[in-house]
């Protein structure tokens, strides 16, 4: 009888048959049970995802494999880097107290900065000195201040001074006064042009008795003065009591006797 010999089976792999198992006399060598060809598995396909590129770094397209076997299917292929998508940072202009910054670039896409911004410092303020103003008499003055021709910022601020008032110290009489009344006196201020005027107390004139027209003098034209008040009364207003002979009225009689005075008072007093 055949000495049998097992002839081994042969699993088939993605892409090469295989056997089922056999049998075969190890003396003859007559095939006992005859070995079948078993179909190859074909791959079993595995996809490589795509992988999108970046700024900086490459991509790849999609690819497939074989899980089994590890066999590259269909290869992926390099996707070459986008390159950055350059947006300009505007450069901001430093103000007199706030820093500013260079131009500079960034990627819209990933956001590297790509030309850093630099700090510029603070311009500092541009200083204008505010004249003082004097005050004067009637009118507030400032005190000297500063403010930044650029920007406008009060440095140092003004302070109103106060008007001086006038300053009065050298009166002169008006030489207005009367044997009735005071007179006034005038002064203009030591620093502008306004004046005060005020009553000159104790400037009353000399009383002189018989002078009725108030020119400050006794004469004939007193007596003739009087007399046209004894006629138009409202047009001669006397500027002292008038009755010269001490009868108690007034009339052609006083202007005649004030006559006689003014030639011979010794004779012709006035009561």
């Amino acid at each position: 009888g055949h000495t049998e010999v097992i002839d081994k089976a042969i699993a088939p792999t993605c892409t090469v048959t295989g056997l089922t198992e056999g049998k075969h006399c190890s003396v003859c060598g007559e095939i006992l049970v005859k070995q079948e060809t078993v179909k190859a598995n074909g791959h079993t396909e595995v996809i490589d995802k795509a992988i999108a590129p970046t700024c900086t770094v490459t991509g790849l397209t999609e690819g497939k494999h074989c899980s089994v076997c590890g066999e590259i299917l269909v290869k992926q292929e390099t996707v070459k880097a986008n390159g950055h998508t350059e947006v300009i940072d505007k450069a901001i202009a430093p103000t007199c107290t706030v820093t500013g910054l260079t131009e500079g670039k960034h990627c819209s896409v990933c956001g590297e900065i790509l030309v850093k911004q630099e700090v510029i410092k603070a311009n500092g303020h541009t200083e204008v000195i505010d004249k003082a103003i004097a005050p004067t008499c009637t009118e507030t003055g400032l005190t000297e201040g500063k403010h930044c021709s650029v920007c406008g910022e009060i440095l140092v601020k003004q302070e109103i001074v106060k008007a001086n008032g006038h300053s009065f110290t050298h009166y002169v009489s008006d030489k207005n006064a009367t044997i009735y009344a005071d007179g006034t006196k005038t002064a203009t201020c030591d620093h502008c042009d306004a004046t005060d005027t005020v009553m000159d107390e104790g400037s009353k004139l000399a009383y002189i008795r018989g002078d009725v027209n108030g020119d400050e003098t006794l004469n004939s034209a007193d007596a003739i003065y009087l007399l046209r008040h004894t006629i138009m009364p409202m047009v001669y207003p006397l500027a002292q009591p008038a009755d010269m002979n001490g009868d108690g009225v007034v009339n052609s009689a006083d202007a005649i006797y004030l006559l006689r005075h003014t030639i011979m008072p010794e004779l012709y007093p006035l009561r």
